[in-house]
Parts: C-alpha cells; structure tokens; sequence
C-alpha cells in the first residue's frame, strides 16, 4: 500500500513546522550518535535544512538570518535562525544554546 501526504502552501503552520523540526532534529540527533558524524541546520530558500531534509517554511515567510549551525552528538555551535513574514512583518527565531544541546523557538 502506498500512501502520500501532500502539504501544500495553504497547509503549512508554525506548529506543523516546529513538529517536522523535531522530529527531523531527532532522527538526526540519535543518527549523530551512533555514527559520530555531526550534521547541519541551516535555511535556504524559505526552507529549513536539517541534515539535508527539507522543512517548507509557511507561506509569505522568509529566512532573515541564516547561518550554519553544527549539531554533534552532544554538542551545537550556538547560533540563531530567524525568519520574517513580508505581508505581516512578524519575526519568529529558533535558538540554539551553545554546548548544551538545546533549542528553543520564540
């Protein structure tokens, strides 16, 4: 049995995104710890990066700081990506905490 989701731009949330987030950050987080091999976050093109798995920002929401942060097994290079929504000039960041392995959106 073969089953697609489809989320279309009308779709899209924070929420649905800061779940994806998670559950991206996760997988990669416990695959980091098996293999020792650290993995990027980053944005490009209205998307987050969690290694290399798009996360599809909502619509009219863009990346207004996008630098690349290095997750390892049980340490990140501290570091904050925001973004900016054009229609409503609302900002949203997600933070990562230096060494501690942590994030939080605001």
């Amino acid at each position: 049995m073969l089953a697609i989701a489809f989320h279309g731009s009308f779709s899209r949330s924070w929420s649905t995104v800061e779940h994806e987030f998670e559950q991206c950050f996760l997988s990669a987080r416990f695959q980091s710890s098996l293999t020792g091999h650290p993995f990027e976050v980053c944005t490009e093109n209205n998307a987050i990066y969690v290694n290399r798995v798009k996360i599809a920002l909502p619509p009219n929401w863009e990346n207004y700081w996008s630098p690349r942060i290095e997750v390892r097994a049980h340490a990140i290079t501290g570091g904050t990506l925001a973004f900016f929504n054009t229609q409503t000039k609302a900002r949203k960041r997600l933070v990562f905490q230096v060494g501690g392995g942590t994030y939080v959106w605001r």
